[in-house]
């Protein structure tokens, strides 16, 4: 049914890049062809946004503050009318709460006004980027989970079966609330309170990987403007490790963040959670092992 597929994807990290590859290798299995496409590669005329050249089309974001970054809705309203294209949408974040269900839904609704069918929606837990870090064998255990999990949906999207993640009508005011005020407001306080200290070299990475222009050169010294959207690359990816907030510190792990760091590491184990587990991260076991 489905033969030339293409994930349309932002990840700031890489946390829902390193899952759409994960479903390029599900799909790619059973030959079908795949192209992963950046969405601020098209928002930045890097790229052209083809939609009739695939039978399958794929859009994936993280969770940023219960709900969907802005930088979607901007390639969604880029988007021509499809005409019942078939998309189906997953969305990564730290944590499998059910404030998280709902984040896609006002994404999707705008997708449908577009004529697209809708018809699969997921959620991957990924290890958490921002705030609380999990301690390494969790974070591994939970990409390992992904891959499961990866194997599983390619199989469902691959058979046209419909899913979708059910949220509550109440808490959905509330999320919808709190995503606005980190997109509006947070994120660019964020990222207008960054700075680079003396340890940056002025290699101008941060520069060209920001996917939303934030960051510029001025008499040598890099600066940021008010345009960030909280996706961390910048503050992770900096080969110096130079980046730092001036204000909002809270929210930068201690350690840094690199999934890519962690999929490669050989010598963790990844097994930490189990049915005899406690405290924290007991909450992620039900995910790990569904019935």
């Amino acid at each position: 049914m489905f033969d030339k597929i293409c994930i349309y994807y932002f990840s700031g990290t890489g946390n829902t890049e390193v899952v759409a590859e994960l479903f390029k290798d599900e799909f790619t299995k059973t030959n079908k062809s795949v192209d992963l496409v950046k969405i601020e590669d098209v928002l930045n005329d890097r790229k052209k946004l083809y939609i009739d050249k695939y039978d399958l089309i794929g859009i994936a974001h993280p969770v940023y503050g219960f709900g969907v970054p802005g930088i979607i809705y901007k390639f969604i309203k880029l988007m021509p009318e499809a005409n019942g294209k078939k998309v189906f949408l997953f969305k990564t974040s730290g944590d499998f709460i059910f404030l998280n269900n709902g984040a896609s839904k006002t994404a999707i609704k705008k997708l449908r006004k577009k004529g697209v069918d809708v018809f699969h929606e997921s959620l991957i837990c990924m290890p958490s980027n921002w705030l609380i870090g999990y301690n390494d064998e969790v974070n591994k255990q939970l990409y390992d989970t992904a891959k499961i999990k990866v194997k599983n949906i390619a199989k469902e999207i691959l058979e046209y079966k419909k899913r979708s993640i059910k949220a509550n009508m109440v808490l959905r005011f509330f999320t919808l609330f709190v995503n606005t005020f980190e997109d509006k407001c947070c994120a660019k306080m964020f990222g207008r309170f960054l700075t680079a200290n003396d340890d940056c070299t002025n290699c101008g990475k941060c520069i060209k990987d920001c996917p939303v222009s934030n960051i510029y050169k001025k008499e040598d010294k890099v600066k940021f403007k008010w345009k960030c959207i909280f996706c961390m690359r910048c503050v992770y990816a900096c080969p110096e490790n130079a980046i730092r907030s001036r204000g909002i510190r809270v929210f930068i792990l201690k350690n840094g963040y690199n999934i890519r760091k962690l999929i490669n590491n050989k010598g963790i184990k990844g097994e930490y959670i189990t049915k005899d587990t406690k405290g924290f991260y007991k909450r992620f076991y039900d995910y790990i092992y569904p019935v």
